[in-house]
C-alpha cells in the first residue's frame, strides 16, 4: 500500500478506537527504590484518547494496583503495601518522581493507537520505509512520525503488510533514547456498535510494553475487547477524586 493508504486505514481504525475497555491478565515487573517487584493477576484495562487511562490488576476481585491518568496528571494506587498509599505526578514532572510502576500514558501510544499525519504536513513528514525483519519474518512498513508541537517523543511504528496494524511501537526522545517499546500480538476483534465483526476493528490481544525509565515491562493479554463503553464507569474511572474517596490510600 502507498503511505496514504496505510494512514488512512490505520487512522480509520483508532478512530473506532477512542474509547475502548479490555479484559484478561496481566504480568508486571518493576523497580523501585533498587528493589525488584513482580505481580500479576486479572486485568482491566480502559482507555479514552487522547490522555485518559486506567488499569486495574486484581486477584480474586480485590484490587491490587490501579495505575491512571486524565488530562493533566498520572497516578497509582498501591493497595499491596501497608500503609497502602497513592502516588500523583504531573504529566510535565519527571518519571523519576517514582510511586509509579509505568507510565499509563505510554499504553495509548504502546498500544498502536497513535494516528498517522498526512504526508503533506509540513510540522510532522513522516519517515517511510520497508523492513524486514529476522528469517524474513515481521516484515512490514516502519513509518516514524517526529515530534508534534509542543511535545518531546518521536513515535515509529511497524506495520504488518496485509492486515495494516502496528505490530512494534518504539518512541524515542528528542535525544533518540528510547521512552518505551512494545511488541504487538495476537490482534483479536474488538465488539463495535454498528459493526460486524468483520468489518469491526482489531486491538493486541498479547501486547509486551518495556519502560526504561521505570525499568517496568507490563505484559497484557487482553482477549475481550469492546468499543460499546456504554454500561462501563468511564465517569469514574479517570476521576482521581472519585478513585481516592473508593479506595482511602493511607
Amino acid at each position: 500500500p502507498t503511505y496514504e493508504q496505510l494512514r488512512e486505514t490505520h487512522n480509520d481504525r483508532v478512530e473506532h478506537l477512542a474509547r475502548v475497555h479490555g479484559i484478561g491478565v496481566v504480568e508486571l515487573e518493576w523497580t523501585e527504590d533498587g528493589q525488584h517487584h513482580f505481580e500479576q493477576g486479572d486485568a482491566e484495562l480502559w482507555l479514552e484518547m487522547p490522555r485518559r487511562t486506567a488499569l486495574r490488576i486484581s486477584k480474586l476481585g480485590d484490587t491490587l494496583l490501579w495505575i491512571g491518568s486524565d488530562e493533566e496528571r498520572y497516578w497509582s494506587f498501591n493497595l499491596l503495601e501497608d500503609p497502602t498509599r497513592l502516588s500523583r505526578h504531573g504529566h510535565d514532572e519527571p518519571f523519576a518522581a517514582g510511586g509509579v510502576p509505568i507510565r499509563p500514558l505510554v499504553l495509548l501510544t504502546a498500544m498502536g493507537l497513535t494516528p498517522l499525519p498526512p504526508a503533506d504536513d509540513p510540522d510532522l513528514p513522516p519517515d517511510v520505509s520497508w523492513v524486514r525483519g529476522e528469517d524474513g519474518e515481521g516484515a512490514g512498513w516502519m513509518i516514524s512520525v517526529p515530534p508534534a508541537p509542543g511535545e518531546t517523543d518521536q513515535v515509529t511504528m511497524v506495520f504488518d503488510d496485509p492486515g495494516r496494524r502496528p505490530q512494534r511501537v518504539v518512541v524515542r526522545d528528542r535525544d533518540g533514547r528510547d521512552v518505551v517499546s512494545s511488541v504487538l500480538e495476537d490482534y483479536v476483534t474488538v465488539t463495535t456498535p454498528g459493526m460486524s465483526p468483520l468489518a469491526a476493528p482489531k486491538m493486541s490481544g498479547a501486547a509486551r510494553i518495556t519502560d526504561p525509565a521505570s525499568a517496568s515491562e507490563i505484559r497484557l493479554y487482553l482477549r475481550e475487547w469492546s468499543a460499546d463503553v456504554e454500561h462501563q464507569p468511564m465517569a469514574n474511572v479517570f476521576d482521581l477524586d472519585k478513585l481516592t474517596r473508593s479506595m482511602r490510600p493511607e
